[in-house]
């Protein structure tokens, strides 16, 4: 009996080891963190589940994608955009990294820029990296009653934020590469359902399961991430509703505030179709303006996917165009 219990543990040992010898070939490889770009400013929100902190910091690129940037986080949460100087002129802006302006300095980024095509307006940038449009929603929330008559909220979206509404199991995994092992900082985030009645219901906080030795064992790591796609793929069939139920609260957080709602797409690539959100908007009456880049190449930083300074000099631009007519 002794014999075969341990020709029984042999073998299950033998099999464990090949593997994880083919899931490395395969190139599975074990969980690694990422403690780098904004995560590093980055701390806990018991609702949001992050914000930047505040002051003056020095941010390293990401893998190498670009030099070195400075970035302001005032008082108030919002990254600096110049002097705030009027009582009652003021647009928020809202979204994830691509309104923040991940990995370019203060100055270039959109929200900086929109300033110098409207000098007497303030502008207030609360786009936070890695944001959703839940967590957009729920801090405009939060910060449109600060601000004295907000006349118009900016929403920069990107087809990505489709995915992190509703907490999907490979943009859990990304949150939890930056986190940091000193669990300085652990990302997890609110997430939208649609109930019975066809409401929009917002979770709080949830994040990426976390299996021992998950960073030494590519077969520990896998066996974690097919058990977080079972416990998340069925939010997936809701993706679109959580998305437009999310605007319309948007919409209805701006309107209650007399402020008026702009929805822009920020996505850097001309080919990815609008058709679906555009169709939305109309019927809804949301006011979107097409900010999609004509080339992807030209306008992204080097070796990362976020836009570069000609990236947000386009968006700037294309934005001002349109906001023109209404202010």
């Amino acid at each position: 009996m002794k014999k075969r219990f341990i020709i029984f543990i042999t073998i299950a040992f033998v099999s464990l080891l090949f593997l994880e010898f083919f899931l490395r070939i395969a190139g599975f490889k074990p969980k690694k963190y990422l403690t780098s770009g904004e995560s590093s400013i980055s701390i806990y929100d018991s609702e949001l589940g992050w914000r930047l902190k505040t002051g003056k910091h020095l941010i390293n690129s990401i893998n190498g994608s670009g030099d070195s940037y400075k970035i302001t986080i005032e008082k108030n949460g919002s990254r600096r955009t110049g002097e705030i100087l009027y009582e009652n002129k003021s647009i928020i802006v809202i979204g994830g990294s691509f309104s923040q302006g991940s990995g370019v300095p203060d100055e270039e980024s959109y929200a900086f820029k929109l300033r110098k095509f409207l000098p007497n307006f303030n502008i207030y940038n609360f786009g936070q990296p890695g944001y959703s449009t839940i967590q957009s929603l729920l801090l405009l929330k939060k910060e449109i009653k600060k601000i004295n008559k907000p006349k118009i909220v900016i929403y920069g979206f990107i087809d990505h934020h489709i995915q992190r509404n509703i907490a999907r199991s490979e943009w859990l995994d990304v949150l939890l590469q930056y986190s940091n092992k000193n669990n300085d900082f652990k990302p997890s985030i609110p997430f939208g359902l649609i109930d019975e009645n066809q409401n929009l219901v917002i979770k709080p906080l949830i994040s990426h399961a976390t299996f021992p030795l998950r960073e030494s064992s590519s077969l520990i790591a896998a066996i974690e991430k097919v058990y977080m796609k079972q416990i998340t793929r069925k939010r997936k069939k809701d993706r679109f509703k959580v998305l437009y139920k999310s605007i319309d609260e948007i919409n209805k957080i701006s309107k209650s505030n007399n402020s008026k709602l702009f929805v822009v797409n920020l996505s850097l690539n001309k080919k990815r179709s609008d058709k679906k959100l555009n169709e939305y908007l109309k019927k809804n009456k949301i006011s979107y303006i097409d900010c999609r880049t004509p080339s992807f190449k030209k306008y992204k930083i080097k070796n990362d996917y976020h836009p570069n300074f000609l990236g947000h000099q386009f968006y700037s631009k294309c934005i001002y165009e349109k906001l023109r007519k209404h202010i």
